[in-house]
């Protein structure tokens, strides 16, 4: 099996760095074109599946890819993006006003943390590991692609390399990224993180938000 997990393209909030959480935002123009050039890069590699986050975002992006692989995206609530409580919806910098020490502790111990209102490291990662166990009974081989959020990616790719989720911020997720791993009965690798070579001609996000 080889698992292709992909960032949903850029939106506004992205850009202007908001908290997104479970809001709905479309993409922007830029996400608009990076999953447009995702699709087109993928279109000569057989999916078996597509599942995606519910957000519109994600879905956004989704539905470019299964239309050139003539597929019909699979929603999947627990795929949608970490809860952010009362830090959604406001930017990263009246955060750090409003929650100074709370904002040091997420960038430096992630894992210890639940964001007022709303979702620890932990519990995304209780709600994302079942769906994981079940594709992989549902796919023994081929590719399968999952569109969903910056934290989740990251989560996956800690759970996937059996590592604890202080390791968090080590991992680099772009919007519009693809990280692969090949799954072959307990072995999991790790092919390609955050590849976005094929938005070269875009402007890239370089700042993981």
């Amino acid at each position: 099996l080889e698992l292709i997990l992909i960032r949903h393209g850029e939106t506004a909030w992205n850009a202007e760095k908001i908290f997104r959480g479970r809001t709905e935002i479309p993409l922007d123009e830029t996400g608009k074109r990076q999953a447009a050039l995702l699709a087109d890069y993928l279109k000569d590699e057989k999916l078996e599946a597509i599942y995606t986050s519910p957000l519109e975002r994600a879905r956004e992006t989704a539905a470019r890819i299964a239309d050139l692989q003539k597929l019909e995206a699979i929603p999947v609530n627990n795929l949608t993006d970490m809860d952010y409580g009362h830090w959604q919806g406001k930017k990263i910098i009246e955060v750090e006003e409003a929650y100074p020490e709370l904002f040091n502790d997420w960038m430096d111990t992630p894992e210890q943390i639940a964001i007022p209102g709303g979702e620890s490291l932990a519990q995304v990662t209780g709600r994302v590991v079942p769906i994981l166990e079940d594709l992989g009974a549902r796919h023994a081989e081929g590719k399968v692609a999952v569109v969903t959020h910056r934290v989740l990616v990251k989560l996956i790719i800690c759970w996937l390399l059996e590592v604890p989720n202080n390791k968090f911020w080590n991992f680099q997720v772009d919007t519009g990224s693809q990280t692969r791993f090949r799954i072959q009965g307990t072995r999991t690798v790790l092919v390609t993180a955050n590849d976005i070579s094929c938005l070269r001609q875009l402007k890239e996000n370089r700042e993981d938000f």
